[in-house]
């Protein structure tokens, strides 16, 4: 929905970049003088890193090299040793030139954990680089390089356990050695070496004499999501000697465009990435977007020897974390508070960090004018400079109290993050405050200006949220208290940034917390003949259902003729015949009868025997299922819950052959019953992952015969049009089980909050890595089949639609086209036809209409827009609110949805209110579709007189505009042009008065 035409005014974060020479600031260790002056490193005692979360910054016109002083022990050719160790960071910026003779990232058994060095510019050289050691204990270091950064190592470079070396973009340069016998060694479990490709390929990695590989555990990663589509050849590593290769299994290729193949091919000096295939466009999924917003609290003795953990929070980090930390300096009678706070903040795995001062300043004798009302109050001038100052935990001026004509100020400067993209300071959003000496009736204006909002409070403490436009840098100046020795002070301000927005690709899983690694992508899907009719009018919809008996009744088939796109046949499904297979073909054929359009699916289980299909006659249960032992030493069926045999695919190839040809293709293939096929595919349920986390070898050949066998069904089936969906896609699974997407159409999703066996991952991360299992699928044009509310153990209608709104969102968040929901307590029609059968929910009947962009992700809250419903879900909480269009539920006549977009709540706003002060109140707001926060109203952009008079405005989807004319304001207006959509009429009217006036009206457009 477009919002009025307004001019945004407002605050630009700036960036500043220091330039001062030898710019080392440290967090958490000491005095800053200790690092700012090299000459104390190692005298001090300490180097980086001997404190947690140490910060180091080496800015432009930075070089280090030969200091005076030294402790003799960390002297070799007269530079120095640097280690960045116990989770600490370091940044060499552009300019910033470095000479040391060793660099250690880690590299300590006790707390070497964890620790990062960043180089987006400038120039490093040393002898050896050495990035973790071959210790488990030294896990997760890493060593980054972009943009124009240069890295020279005259000996070896290392990369040891569970590190990395990260090479970004094609501009830096990376040398290894200068004489024979300088290496790129890789050693340890899960050493890494990672490429994010540019548009031309990668900086290549120049190595003097060997790389050395350990075969079994080293790991390449290449983002190729940055790269042109052309096919090539991409050098990333060359070298004199070759010493091991990457296994298979331990390459990782991802953001290659759909049609294009990547391997990794070597030659006698040189390691290539190899691009091949021809891309191609998969229906289209819209561009999403991830961003993780940062917020904190800030109180006044954050940063000093007295601090507490409380008195800063960012992100629910407190100073006790390691990823937090904060100096309180006092400059020219200013607080500054110095922060550093670690995240990935752009959701590329891998922690980044944010930088910035927080300076609070004091004046007294500022000019101000209070009044009770919003909007009413002024402070003109701000007085002279005085004091800020810090007791009890509280701002004030001068006397840690806020009197009349005394203002704080709160800015924030000097913000650097090392995040690709940039960081966004949004200002401050609240203030905490207290009284210092009793009475009641405090009062303070917010902001500088006129304009400005006001408060006051009577209790000990109270709290108020800052207005926009007070937000940066923020004023706030004492107005006076009842009594005039009674007075307040500050204790806490909040702040907020959004971090950078970077694209949300579907198919890359570095930032979820899976184990084994996700493999390669699978390719997008190419036969869309025999797809279901799609369509978003309403929530589109599959079913899955069984009944043993008797059959379907009238009243049953006509709901599911009139509801599903798809439906699933269960197994058990006789419905009063003698076999499953009759059943079936029985509910089928009246239900499409009915709507010939829908898609029937035969369930098949690819691992267990289950009875009562017709096929049974011809199958050998003793000796084509497998076996084992029981206690008393016999042999046996190896039975699943004490009933139903395992199939042998290993060692039975009749058993192969009969689950082919007879059990699940005489079905798929029956003939057409009036002209109309009954069955359109199968529904494969319980499908395995083999041990190998890839289903085919180099050759393109199934691994065993399990797979095997699925794939001749699935080749069948796509000569002959016909649908194969299976239970694959699994977050708990190995690879999501997205290696079946190889040859499945479509998938079904069940399980889908179960997190991956072993891997740490909560519930809620379980959750968002299935949606993107899902985005991913719908991205390639397969079919989605999500499936929520069985095993609920919903007694009542109310109780399963009390359930409902969470788990339709979550579909709406993952939902494309050829997505379909299903929402039912049981797949037993025998049950209460309320618990299967849920086209009685209102949500089923509203119209939905297309999204109107892909989802926003924001940590465990996703957002997003269709025609007719705002979406918005918190999996973390599984709270969810759907704000559909034209549903008033708080019956205050303002569509939920509009509530929605606009005040984050579907019952907040007053019909009667004006938050942006203009002429309209919120409900004439609502009946224009004009934005409420915005002052402007809908009004004319363009009126031009000639021949004709030609009006012009902005106009807003969905709603419709008449224009009527008058000669005078006395007879009243005529209508001169109706149900107008575009923003424009012309007025060809030859004899209109010279003079006149018109008049636009609005109403919302029936939908």
């Amino acid at each position: 929905m477009r919002g009025k035409t307004v001019l945004l005014t407002g605050i630009t974060a700036l960036w500043v970049f220091s330039t001062q020479a030898s710019n080392f600031f440290w967090n958490g260790s000491g005095a800053d003088n200790n690092w700012t002056n090299v000459a104390n490193w190692g005298a001090a005692g300490a180097l980086p890193g001997d404190n947690q979360v140490d910060q180091a910054l080496v800015t432009a016109s930075t070089t280090l090299s030969t200091p005076a002083t030294i402790n003799t022990s960390l002297v070799f050719s007269n530079s120095v040793s640097f280690k960045v160790r116990n989770k600490s960071y370091a940044l060499i910026e552009s300019g910033g030139n470095v000479d040391f003779t060793a660099i250690q990232i880690g590299v300590n058994a006790s707390v070497g954990n964890g620790s990062t060095l960043t180089q987006t510019g400038g120039a490093i050289s040393g002898s050896t680089l050495q990035i973790g050691s071959a210790a488990t204990a030294d896990y997760g270091n890493r060593y980054e390089i972009s943009g124009s950064g240069s890295l020279l190592t005259t000996a070896d470079l290392t990369i040891g356990a569970g590190s990395t070396f990260r090479i970004i973009g094609e501009q830096a340069t990376v040398n290894v050695g200068d004489t024979s016998g300088d290496d790129l060694v890789m050693t340890g479990g899960g050493s890494e070496l990672a490429f994010v490709l540019g548009t031309s390929g990668a900086s290549v990695v120049d190595i003097f004499d060997t790389f050395s590989i350990d075969s079994a555990n080293a790991m390449l990663t290449i983002d190729a999501s940055g790269l042109s589509t052309n096919t090539a050849a991409y050098e990333l590593v060359r070298f004199s000697s070759l010493d091991g290769l990457f296994s298979a299994g331990n390459i990782l290729i991802t953001g290659l465009a759909d049609g294009l193949n990547g391997s990794i091919v070597y030659d006698s000096d040189s390691m290539n990435l190899l691009v091949s295939g021809e891309a191609d466009v998969p229906p289209g999924l819209p561009a999403a977007k991830i961003f993780q917003p940062i917020s904190g609290t800030l109180k006044p003795r954050a940063g000093s020897a007295s601090q507490t953990d409380a008195d800063l929070i960012c992100n629910g980090a407190d100073l006790g974390s390691s990823q937090l930390s904060c100096i309180r300096t006092i400059s020219d009678s200013d607080y500054i508070y110095s922060v550093s706070y670690v995240q990935d903040m752009d959701g590329d795995g891998f922690d980044d960090i944010l930088t910035f001062d927080i300076r609070v300043e004091g004046f007294e004798g500022s000019v101000y004018s209070y009044s009770t009302a919003n909007g009413a109050s002024s402070m003109t001038a701000l007085g002279s400079a005085a004091e800020a100052t810090d007791v009890d935990n509280a701002w004030g001026v001068d006397d840690n109290e806020m009197d009349p004509g005394q203002s704080l100020r709160f800015s924030v400067e000097n913000i650097h993050s090392t995040a690709a993209g940039s960081i966004t300071y949004e200002g401050f959003t609240s203030i905490a405050v207290k009284e210092t000496s009793g009475g009641y009736d405090h009062r303070m204006i917010f902001g500088d200006g006129t304009g400005l909002d006001s408060g006051s409070f009577q209790t000990d403490t109270a709290a108020f949220a800052i207005p926009a436009v007070a937000a940066d840098p923020f004023v706030v100046t004492g107005a006076g208290s009842n009594v005039a020795n009674r007075e307040w002070a500050i204790t806490s301000i909040a702040f907020s940034f959004k971090g950078p927005l970077v694209s949300w690709d579907p198919t890359d899983y570095s930032s979820y917390k899976i184990a084994p690694n996700m493999l390669d992508e699978y390719e997008a899907q190419t036969n869309y003949a025999n797809y279901p009719d799609f369509s978003w009018d309403t929530v589109p919809r599959w079913l899955i259902v069984r009944k043993a008996a008797p059959a379907y009744t009238a009243a049953e088939v006509a709901a599911m003729a009139g509801n599903y796109e798809v439906i699933v046949w269960e197994k058990a499904n006789k419905a009063g015949f003698s076999t499953i297979e009759e059943g079936i073909i029985d509910a089928s054929s009246r239900v499409k009868a009915v709507d010939p359009t829908m898609k029937s699916l035969f369930y098949r289980n690819t691992s267990l025997h289950y009875s009562g299909y017709e096929s049974d006659t011809t199958y050998d249960e003793w000796n084509w299922s497998r076996h084992t032992t029981d206690t008393n030493g016999m042999e046996v069926l190896d039975l699943h819950k004490d009933k139903y045999p395992w199939y042998n695919y290993d060692d039975v190839a009749d058993m192969r052959d009969w689950w082919v040809n007879d059990a699940a293709l005489p079905m798929i293939l029956h003939e057409s019953i009036n002209g109309v096929a009954p069955i359109d595919g199968v529904f494969c349920d319980k499908c395995l992952v083999p041990t190998t986390g890839y289903f085919f070898d180099g050759n393109g050949d199934p691994v065993d015969e399990y797979i095997g066998t699925q794939y001749r069904l699935a080749q069948a089936l796509e000569v002959n049009n016909k649908l194969m969906v299976g239970n694959v896609i699994r977050n708990e699974r190995h690879n999501g089980g997205r290696e079946y997407m190889r040859f499945y159409d479509g998938s079904y999703l069940e399980r889908w909050n179960f997190p991956y066996s072993d891997s740490g991952q909560s519930t809620a991360d379980a959750v968002c890595a299935s949606i993107q299992l899902m985005r991913e699928a719908s991205s390639k044009g397969r079919m989605i089949f999500f499936k929520t509310g069985e095993n609920s153990a919903a007694s009542s209608m109310e109780e399963m639609e009390a359930d409902m709104p969470y788990h339709l969102a979550l579909y709406l968040i993952v939902a494309e086209e050829y997505s379909y929901f299903a929402y039912q307590d049981t797949v037993n029609a025998l049950e209460d036809d309320f618990q299967w059968e849920t086209s009685w929910m209102t949500e089923f009947s509203r119209p939905l209409g297309a999204p109107l962009g892909g989802p926003i992700k924001d940590g465990y809250v996703y957002t997003r827009q269709f025609a007719h419903v705002d979406v918005w879900v918190d999996v973390a909480n599984e709270e969810a609110v759907l704000a559909w269009d034209s549903v008033d539920s708080d019956e205050d006549g303002l569509d939920d949805q509009w509530e929605f977009r606009y005040f984050g709540d579907v019952t907040i706003a007053d019909p009667n209110g004006n938050p942006d002060g203009d002429e309209l109140v919120n409900s004439e707001e609502y009946l224009a579709g004009t934005d409420p926060n915005l002052p402007e109203s809908l009004e004319i952009s363009r009126l031009a007189v000639g021949e004709s008079v030609q009006l012009e405005w902005d106009a807003i989807d969905g709603y419709l505009y008449q224009v009527y004319w008058s000669s005078n304001l006395v007879h009243g207006f005529s209508l001169v042009g109706s149900n107008l959509v575009d923003g424009l009429f012309i007025d060809a009217i030859a004899d209109r008065d010279v003079q006149g006036f018109y008049r636009i009206s609005v109403e919302k457009a029936d939908r």
